[in-house]
């Protein structure tokens, strides 16, 4: 079955001369002594599910057939105030006390406040304790299945028996203040004496009644056992006064070792005193080191920003330069191949030259002959006309005149191939001074190219990145007889091939564009003239 949430208020009705009237809630907190119980809720308790009732501040009677749950309220006022279930008598687990087929039962208890001696009442306490079928062990019959709350607040068993025995003075574990009904029977048991002792711890919840009346009974006894005569009480007074001496002795040896113990804690204070002192003197220096360093280490990046700004300017340089070399490399490699085309060429213009050569012996030749031919017809000629003029008006006239003609028809053949010769020569002559010139350019060009030094210097001067004044190289190396010392430079010029790329980086890096660009003298005299005269 699942009962339904029930409510139940419990309270007195008061007459008055209008009709029956509830109290407010005002009237009805005044009425409640601390500790009394102002309201109890219960959920997954034994047979309620979740019920709420709120106690009269008088006597309360709960009336009910068998089995409606009289006792059960009863238990959860002992179990909600800190009561274990032996107290009750029905089990020693509190887990029995869980509804069957639920997990957790709670039990909620609102005690009335206490009150200061204006009438002012205290906070309000309210008690919960829960108890989880899923926690505890079953050697420790649920010990560790229940957790209690005051006020919302998680707290231990003992927190919640200290407010309920010396607060509210509550003790459920006794019998003359909560009996259940299972421990009748025991309570029936209990002699005139026990009863006593019972209703003593009952009277307070510090049972300094109980206390005081076990102290009395002790001190009779000690009255009763001494009925020793007066000599016996001397002897026994002698006795104490003699160890009174002995315990005076050991006082005195107390209080030194208390003097001692004194001097010594102050002793160790002052020595902390003084390691804190050194401590201190030592934080002291340290921070002033720290000081130091730090204005340091500000100088420092003070002084290495231009370093760091040379650096990054290096850098870029070194890029630039990296890239002129590709373009001096790529510049090198096309000088190589063009100097390879050159040599070829060189070869085939000495090739050409010979036959040039040739074919001008053969035209020197031709050209004797001709002029041999020129000579011997300019003679048969001079020997023709010679014979014409001496001859008379003979029958040979005529052969001569024909002769003649043949004659003068062969000189005029031979001096027109005598020009062609002649200026076939000339152009052959020329074109030889042309191929010489060629050839002697093209060797002073190999020679420059084969020649390291002069390729170094030439890439130098020619850098990009470097951004030499030829013109003042070629001003030095023309006026070098006017120093009195050889004047050196540029620097780039004198530092030899750096095959290392690290070598070459740091330089790069490290050592600025200008530098490069220097020229040093070696003494003052070439120094003035260079910057007089330049």
């Amino acid at each position: 079955r699942s009962p339904k949430r029930n409510t139940m208020e419990l309270e007195p009705v008061s007459a008055t001369a209008g009709g029956d009237a509830r109290p407010t809630d005002a009237e009805r907190a005044a009425t409640y002594k601390p500790g009394s119980i102002v309201r109890v809720r219960l959920k997954n308790f034994l047979t309620y599910a979740s019920v709420e009732f709120r106690p009269g501040p008088r006597l309360n009677v709960v009336i009910g057939p068998n089995g409606t749950g009289k006792s059960t309220i009863l238990c959860a006022i002992c179990l909600g105030l800190g009561g274990e279930p032996p107290l009750l008598g029905r089990a020693d687990d509190a887990r029995t006390f869980i509804m069957h087929e639920k997990d957790m039962a709670i039990i909620e208890i609102e005690l009335a406040p206490t009150r200061d001696a204006d009438g002012k009442p205290g906070p309000v306490n309210i008690v919960r304790r829960t108890i989880e079928r899923s926690k505890g062990t079953e050697r420790g019959r649920g010990k560790g299945a229940s957790t209690f709350y005051i006020n919302s607040e998680v707290v231990n068993k003992k927190e919640v028996t200290k407010l309920v025995q010396e607060t509210y003075l509550l003790s459920v574990d006794n019998l003359c203040t909560f009996l259940p009904q299972d421990r009748v029977g025991s309570f029936s048991g209990f002699d005139s004496k026990q009863l006593l002792i019972e209703t003593e711890k009952s009277m307070s919840g510090t049972k300094h009644l109980f206390k005081t009346h076990e102290e009395l009974i002790v001190m009779e006894k000690e009255i009763r056992q001494n009925t020793g005569s007066v000599e016996t009480i001397g002897d026994k007074l002698q006795q104490l006064e003699v160890e009174a001496q002995g315990l005076e002795l050991q006082k005195e040896k107390m209080e030194e070792r208390r003097e001692a113990e004194k001097q010594i804690n102050l002793l160790e204070q002052k020595l902390a005193w003084l390691k804190f002192d050194e401590k201190r003197q030592e934080a002291t220096e340290l921070k002033d080191e720290k000081a130091q360093a730090k204005k340091k280490l500000q100088d420092a990046r003070r002084s290495i920003e231009p370093l760091m700004q040379a650096a990054s300017e290096a850098e870029e340089e070194a890029e630039q330069a990296k890239a002129n070399r590709r373009d001096l490399e790529s510049s090198i490699k096309k000088s190589q191949h063009a100097q390879g085309k050159n040599v070829d060429k060189f070869g085939k213009y000495g090739d050409t030259i010979e036959d040039l050569l040739s074919d001008l012996n053969v035209l020197d030749s031709t050209k004797q002959n001709l002029q041999r031919k020129v000579v011997k017809v300019k003679k048969a000629l001079a020997k023709a006309e010679s014979d014409f003029a001496d001859a008379a008006d003979g029958s040979d006239l005529e052969v001569l005149r024909k002769d003649f003609q043949d004659l003068k028809h062969q000189f005029i053949s031979a001096r027109k191939e005598s020009t062609k010769a002649k200026t076939a020569f000339n152009q052959a002559a020329s074109m030889q001074r042309d191929k010489e010139r060629d050839v002697r350019k093209l060797e002073t060009k190999l020679e420059r190219l084969n020649n390291e030094e002069v390729q170094r210097l030439e890439r130098i001067l020619n850098d990009r990145y470097l951004k030499l004044d030829s013109r003042a190289y070629d001003w030095i190396q023309q006026n070098q007889k006017h120093f009195r010392s050889p004047v050196i430079g540029p620097i780039a010029a004198e530092i030899t091939n750096v095959e290392n790329e690290i070598t070459s980086r740091i330089l790069e890096q490290h050592v600025p564009n200008a530098t490069f660009k220097t020229y040093i003298t070696q003494n003052r005299e070439d120094y003035n003239y260079i910057t007089q005269n330049r």
